[in-house]
């Protein structure tokens, strides 16, 4: 969107809300905060417990400026995988597929 005020209200599908795109930027085009501000809490106010946790940790991760830093060990298992890979040490999602239906039929 081109606007200057975009919400965004995401919710995973257990809550079962679909995700939510509001352009506020021509509604409050030269209006004060205040009234931006009502206007989220407003449509905030409708959502459920778990869509308004969804978007308090949307808010909360966009708010972390710092980039997550890997540990050793998270570095050591990325490498691993890279590794196998390049060692043809995998499935592809076909037979993965092919695999679960034949647990499945059983």
């Amino acid at each position: 969107m081109a606007g200057d005020f975009c919400l965004i209200l995401v919710c995973n599908r257990s809550c079962g809300a679909n995700i939510t795109i509001i352009d506020l930027s021509l509604a409050f085009k030269g209006k004060s905060m205040v009234l931006l501000k009502q206007k989220v809490i407003e449509k905030l106010n409708d959502l459920n417990e778990s869509a308004l946790t969804e978007v308090l940790n949307l808010i909360e991760f966009q708010q972390d400026t710092q980039p997550y830093q890997l540990s050793e060990a998270e570095k050591a298992a990325i490498q691993e995988g890279i590794d196998d890979i390049e060692a043809g040490n995998y499935y592809s999602n076909e037979d993965v597929e092919k695999e679960m239906l034949k647990c499945l039929k059983r």
